[in-house]
């Protein structure tokens, strides 16, 4: 068998592969900023996400929660942000933000919170809340990679 014909069904391979699995891979390198206020629980689904994720065509930029007032939406094709809300309060640069996003198509928030979930009610979205434990990693960590496949699906 020729060189050229062991590449071609080593290429066949790998594209049924992914169409079988469901994977998607974009064509043109997709820039997604996590924007991070780190903790354990947060650090583990930000790490999981990206393992996951690996080869998909999506470039993470994980940066602190704090570059949030720098952060220009037009420059980013997803943003996740992943924050606390302690004692029924959005931190400072998140809250900024937030505040004043006016296109929350390419917004995705995790959310952990102490007693209730006040981002989906203050901006009327569907944020990703959870508990920081441990076994909500996993779960958490899936929905974040449905949001932003959502999010890259419909900028297509």
């Amino acid at each position: 068998m020729k060189k050229w014909q062991i590449h071609t069904i080593i290429v066949l391979s790998i594209t049924i592969f992914i169409w079988i699995s469901g994977y998607t891979v974009y064509g043109e390198e997709k820039q997604v900023l996590i924007a991070n206020m780190n903790s354990t629980f947060k650090d583990t689904v930000v790490a999981n996400l990206q393992d996951e994720m690996k080869g998909s065509g999506i470039e993470f930029s994980v940066k602190s929660i704090s570059v949030l007032g720098k952060v220009k939406n037009e420059d980013w094709d997803a943003i996740v942000i992943l924050h606390a809300v302690k004692m029924g309060k959005i931190k400072g640069q998140v809250k900024k933000y937030l505040d004043n996003v006016n296109d929350w198509s390419k917004v995705i928030v995790l959310t952990t919170y102490g007693s209730e979930d006040i981002v989906s009610s203050t901006y009327g979205i569907d944020s990703i809340t959870a508990a920081s434990k441990t076994e909500e990693i996993a779960s958490a960590t899936e929905e974040l990679k449905n949001r932003i496949r959502t999010v890259l699906d419909s900028g297509i």
